[in-house]
């Protein structure tokens, strides 16, 4: 948010957005076309407008920005003592520079709690933008020192509160086109017998709730190749066997294909890799709205 704000008070630099999106996407060298289309349409005065999500602060704008501008919007306007400020700061301080890996004493964890609490009884004219950011910083910390995060939901929830703000606030009546990993965005991972994830209250479920059928989301999948993020070791996926979707494609002897989920009025199962290249029985047309399917996958190329 703040990064494109700044944008719009003239000082546009693409490389602003790279800094300020995960390396393992923004540094992959597919996604550069991307970039030069939006730098495009900036300049030609119809820009896309970039936001996020995210309830993390892991990234260059936060690391040098967040704690001065945190201070003057909002505990500089608040009523807690000076000791519980200076307290809140530096807690604040860890969790922007250490996240994951720190880990407070229960006291500590309680009080910066309580205090994001009273910070919103007590400012209750602030910005919207910060009354979302207050519980921001609640979620990410609950998220960062739950036991095992991969198993909570406290982020997702707030990805999709923030989607839902932008939606609904920030950027009222405009079409919004969201990127996300599929296991942010699926809904429906527990289908009352089983749960097919780590985690069932992801992002998709939760603003599906809020938006409904406003909302379309697509999965990705692929028959064959070769995944893996950057800074992960490549991987071979492995062949679907059997009836699946990919084969159900590959018989049609498509490189590329898109299937609208919501033309399917059954109620079925079936294996598709629709998370993270591994085969799972579900009923898929429940988790998604339609599904991009990639015969060949291979993994990124890193730019420097």
């Amino acid at each position: 948010n703040s990064t494109w704000d700044d944008m719009q008070a003239g000082n546009f630099s693409i490389d602003s957005l790279r800094h300020n999106i995960y390396p393992i996407w923004s540094k992959c060298g597919q996604v550069q076309p991307l970039f030069t289309y939006i730098k495009e349409q900036y300049a030609l005065g119809s820009p896309l407008i970039i936001s996020g999500m995210d309830c993390r602060h892991a990234l260059s704008f936060s690391q040098q920005n967040y704690m001065a501008t945190f201070d003057s919007m909002v505990l500089q306007r608040c009523l807690l003592s000076q000791e519980s400020k200076t307290r809140f700061r530096a807690m604040l301080h860890l969790l922007m520079a250490k996240e994951y890996r720190l880990k407070p004493k229960r006291s500590d964890r309680d009080f910066l709690f309580a205090a994001i609490d009273t910070l919103k009884q007590q400012l209750p004219y602030l910005p919207a933008f910060w009354k979302q950011e207050l519980d921001n910083i609640k979620q990410c910390a609950a998220n960062a020192w739950a036991s095992h995060p991969l198993y909570t939901s406290y982020r997702d929830r707030q990805m999709a509160s923030n989607l839902y703000w932008l939606y609904h606030e920030k950027y009222a009546g405009r079409k919004i086109i969201v990127w996300a990993h599929n296991a942010h965005t699926g809904r429906n991972f527990n289908d009352g017998k089983r749960k097919i994830y780590y985690y069932n209250e992801t992002a998709g479920n939760e603003i599906h709730n809020l938006l409904g059928d406003t909302l379309y989301t697509i999965g990705f999948t692929s028959l064959t190749g070769t995944a893996g993020r950057l800074h992960t070791r490549p991987y071979k996926l492995a062949i679907p066997k059997g009836e699946c979707f990919e084969n159900w494609i590959e018989s049609k002897k498509l490189n590329y294909a898109f299937v609208n989920f919501r033309n399917y009025t059954g109620n079925e199962t079936f294996n598709m890799q629709g998370i993270m290249h591994w085969e799972i029985k579900a009923n898929w047309t429940k988790i998604f709205d339609g599904e991009f399917y990639i015969r060949d996958m291979y993994p990124c190329n890193e730019v420097k």
